[in-house]
């Protein structure tokens, strides 16, 4: 057993997983997690957006110099979608991260939380992407919030929980030990809290571009917007600043 797996089933062992559930748990958690039932409430989610919402969120990303504005916007308008009741203190730092992410999430007491975002990387990014990112760290604060009930349990009757507390508790499980990327690649992404926030980047970019196409060809957005977005029409890919 190496030292990750040891030191996290460690902490699934205080929190009160039996020794005869604990692999399977571990798996659950960082191995081979089921994001099925989050995907679901993804796409309820996201079933929501529609194209006069949408409009005010991405006006920002047209405007230059106003890349702090259209994050604000993004994370408001994300949380509201999640249904996230904290919303985070944002800090623009070069600094962001050891490893220059565009974005870290920081956990804090109570439901509260940090975006650290990296101003030097945001324009080597497309929008899309960037809001895609947005939705990843606006959903870590969706999970934060679902796992508040399970703080200071020492032990849990692991047996006797329905399956959303079982998810609630995984979530708080996991945030206790973090995998870190430098760790192990692979495992960091693997692991349910991110494996989620993936798939939220993966699915708001999808529902951003099939929205925003129907309504290109409906006449109902300028083509400068699908530039910024550098969204592809048909085979013909609309590039601009971000290509």
């Amino acid at each position: 057993m190496d030292v990750i797996s040891m030191m996290a089933k460690a902490e699934l062992f205080k929190a009160g997983v039996p020794l005869t559930l604990m692999d399977e748990w571990y798996r659950e958690i960082y191995v081979e997690p089921d994001v099925r039932t989050a995907e679901k409430e993804m796409d309820a989610f996201l079933a929501k957006i529609s194209l006069r919402e949408l409009m005010p969120v991405l006006a920002p990303y047209l405007i230059a110099n106003a890349q702090e504005e259209a994050i604000w916007r993004t994370v408001d308008w994300t949380r509201k979608l999640f249904g996230v009741k904290m919303a985070p203190t944002i800090q623009m730092s070069i600094a962001a991260s050891p490893m220059e992410s565009h974005f870290v999430y920081e956990e804090g007491k109570d439901g509260e939380w940090q975006l650290l975002v990296n101003p030097r990387l945001l324009r080597d990014i497309p929008v899309d992407l960037l809001i895609g990112v947005v939705a990843h760290e606006v959903w870590h604060g969706y999970q934060q919030q679902r796992s508040l009930k399970w703080q200071g349990h020492s032990a849990v009757e692991v047996a006797k929980l329905s399956s959303e507390e079982k998810r609630d508790l995984m979530y708080a499980l996991n945030n206790m030990y973090i995998i870190r990327p430098e760790q192990d690649r692979e495992g960091y992404a693997s692991q349910l809290v991110e494996a989620e926030a993936y798939l939220v980047t993966n699915k708001i970019r999808e529902t951003l571009a099939q929205i925003l196409t129907k309504a290109y060809h409906h006449g109902k957005v300028p083509t400068q917007m699908l530039i910024a977005l550098n969204l592809t029409i048909g085979k013909m890919p609309i590039c601009g600043r971000f290509c």
